[in-house]
Order: C-alpha cells, then sequence, then structure tokens
C-alpha cells in the first residue's frame, strides 16, 4: 500500500472476530470492506489454544452464510461431563434436548485459517491490508495512519484484540479485573475415543477442561495459580501428562502433547464505550471474560451479529454506516455482555476456591442440576446460546 485509500468500512484486526464481521458485511450486502492486520492473510504458528463454538453462535454464523465455510475444521461436542472435587458431578447432553451438538471445538489457528481463506477467495488480495495502525483520527471518515500510507473510512471496526491500540487511540478506557490465575493450553493425542464429551473439573485453584478436536485429538485449558502454571508450562514431558491423568481420569488412555504450550494470565475487562462516531468496537477489543464456561470468543460473535444487523437496517433507511446505528449496537451488546462477565467472575468464584462456607453451594448447584431434568435442560439452552 502507498499513499491514501478511502474505503466504506474498515476492520482493524484480522482475528476470529474481525474476519466474520468482514464476511458477515459482504454477505450482508456491503462491499468496500477491507481488512488491516500485521499478519496478513499468512497462516499463523501453532499456539496451542483451542476455542468451543456453542451451537448458538454456529446459528449465527449459518445465518450469515459463514459456517459451511468453516465447519469440515470443527468437531462436535455431544456431552459435557462437569464435576466438582466433592461438590457432585453433572452430565449435559445433547440428545437431552434433540439437538445435533452442544457445540464445536477448533484450534484457534484452525479456524481463523479457515476465515482467513474465505475472505480471500472472497475478496481477493484487494480485501487485505497488511500492516498496523499507527494512528487514527476522529472526522468524517476518519483516518487511519498505517506505516506505508493513510486511510480514510466511513466506519472503522476495531477487531485489534484485547490489547486493542485503537481502543486506547479513541481514548475508550475499560474496566480490568486481574485474577491470580493462569491458563495453560496444548493439545493432545490419545490411546481412547473422547466420544465428543468435554471434561470438565472444577477445582479450588482453578478449572481443568478438556475439548474434543478429533475423535483422539482434544484441547486442554488447564487453569491454575499463576506459579503453578509457569511451573507446569515448563513440565513438558510424561510428568505433565501424569498430572493431567490424574485431573481428568482415565477416560481418554494414554497421552501425548502434539502442539506447543502456552501459558498466559487471566483477567477480565470491559470498555467503557463500544462506540464512538464512526468507530465500533467488538470481540476482545470491547470485552474479555475467564474462559469458564467458554464464553469469550463467543460474545464476539454476538458482537458481530448484532452490529451487521444495525448497519444493515441503517443502509436500507438510507443512513450512512455509523450514528444511531452505532449507539443500538452500543446499548444492546454491553449490557448483554457486562451481564455474561458477572457470570463468568461468579463462577469461577464459587468453583476456584477452598473456602469451607461456599462448600455447600457447590454442592447444591451441582447436585440439583445432577437430579432435575428440567433445570438441566434449561442450564443447557441457556449455555449454549449467545448472550443477546
Amino acid at each position: 500500500m502507498s499513499g491514501s485509500q478511502h474505503h466504506e468500512i474498515v476492520v482493524a484486526g484480522g482475528g476470529h472476530a474481525g474476519l466474520f464481521a468482514a464476511l458477515a458485511l459482504v454477505q450482508a450486502g456491503f462491499e468496500d470492506v477491507v481488512v488491516v492486520d500485521p499478519a496478513g492473510p499468512g497462516a499463523l504458528a501453532p499456539t496451542g489454544r483451542s476455542l468451543a463454538l456453542l451451537a448458538g453462535s454456529k446459528a449465527i454464523l449459518e445465518r450469515h452464510g459463514v459456517w459451511k465455510l468453516v465447519r469440515d475444521r470443527g468437531h462436535p461436542v455431544w456431552r459435557v461431563d462437569v464435576a466438582g472435587a466433592g461438590a457432585g458431578r453433572v452430565i449435559y447432553d445433547a440428545a437431552e434436548i434433540g439437538v445435533e451438538a452442544l457445540a464445536w471445538g477448533f484450534v484457534n489457528e484452525r479456524l481463523r485459517d479457515g476465515l482467513a481463506s474465505a475472505w480471500s477467495r472472497l475478496r481477493g488480495p484487494a480485501g487485505w491490508l497488511t500492516g498496523s495502525v499507527i494512528a487514527m483520527e476522529a472526522g468524517n471518515p476518519r483516518r487511519l495512519v498505517l506505516e506505508e500510507g493513510t486511510l480514510k473510512a466511513d466506519l472503522v471496526i476495531a477487531a485489534d484484540g484485547r490489547n486493542s491500540a485503537l481502543r486506547r487511540m479513541a481514548g475508550i478506557g475499560s474496566s480490568r479485573r486481574t485474577y491470580d490465575q493462569a491458563a495453560l493450553s496444548f493439545v493432545v493425542e490419545h490411546e481412547h475415543d473422547n466420544r465428543a464429551t468435554v471434561l470438565e473439573r472444577l477445582r479450588p485453584s482453578g478449572p481443568v477442561a478438556t475439548l474434543p478436536l478429533g475423535a483422539r485429538r482434544t484441547g486442554i485449558t488447564w487453569v491454575d495459580r499463576r506459579a503453578r502454571c509457569e511451573a507446569l508450562g515448563a513440565n513438558e514431558g510424561e510428568a505433565l501428562m501424569a498430572d493431567l491423568s490424574q485431573l481428568v481420569g482415565d477416560q481418554l488412555g494414554d497421552m501425548r502433547r502434539v502442539s506447543p504450550i502456552q501459558c498466559y494470565p487471566l483477567g477480565a475487562h470491559h470498555a467503557s464505550r463500544y462506540a464512538l462516531p464512526r468507530l465500533a468496537l467488538l470481540g476482545d477489543a470491547a470485552h474479555g471474560v475467564h474462559p469458564i464456561h467458554a464464553q469469550g470468543f463467543n460474545m464476539g460473535i454476538g458482537d458481530v451479529d448484532v452490529l451487521v444487523a444495525e448497519l444493515a437496517a441503517a443502509r436500507a433507511r438510507g443512513r450512512a454506516p455509523g450514528g444511531e446505528a452505532l449507539r443500538r449496537y452500543e446499548r444492546k451488546r454491553m449490557a448483554a455482555n457486562a451481564e455474561r462477565l458477572r457470570m463468568t467472575d461468579g463462577l469461577n468464584r464459587l468453583f476456584s476456591n477452598d473456602l469451607l462456607p461456599l462448600e455447600p453451594a457447590r454442592r447444591a448447584v451441582l447436585g440439583a442440576l445432577a437430579s432435575s431434568s428440567w433445570l438441566r435442560r434449561r442450564a443447557i439452552r441457556h449455555g449454549m446460546q449467545v448472550a443477546s
């Protein structure tokens, strides 16, 4: 890129949420959309991280014509087996409410590669600008400064992640919560079929969860105290697999790690604004949550769904992308995401500690879910959906 370009919509950030937004916008009839990302369309290096795409998110991707582009890269989740030390056990089953799957498991970079490939097929090289935004100026249109030139945009969508540079450039603050926890993520291959079942083990130091990525391939997210997580990350041999087997049991049989290990600190954040004139924040640029209950990426899917709907409705009335459409998006998504932030924080506080006064509450929650099919079905349906 050299000189200056003007586009209707610029999506800053070529991760999952940004690429889904770009694809959904084009499917909705917005033709002049470009994605700006430092990595461009190239494949990302393996990280060991995986994500669960909830059934509600899958329905949103279908509605926007995107699910068919990535479905072969995911693996269904039919059951979720949740157990807490001394607090009981509950099993959620897709068959109990007559659905195809509760969620789908994806390796992070494989899903991103699928979305990036779909975007490249749809728009070709003209759909990408490889580079970083180093400055942003408000105005009509907004002006973005990159290393090799400038961009003007009628609307900028900031999807540049948890440490969003565009959020900072716009002067948007955020509330933050830090946890004395970190997450260890990696992928294992194993002896036995995982039977499309998530195993979630709730412990005082944090949950450990598996995510089916194939019949004999599973993603691991292991939450623990930060010091313990760092020590585990340095223990890459058989001892790590032995520790993991103690936590999840012998259902998977012998395991071996087949990806890098990543250890990252956990925290939550929520932007004070989702929208300014001709600027919208979505995905991790707007919010971040504790990984318990697999909400993070799915909240971003909900953001895209609402934003694209509001922009399309405004265009149908002859309005430019911005103004009241962005204010409606902000009102809807800030409230919905705040509820999910409270929920994940509350679940972590309830289960990730060894406080004796909370032990009866932990047993009561899992016991009620295990014994009441009505309550369990309600919990399944709620857990599958995207906050709206």
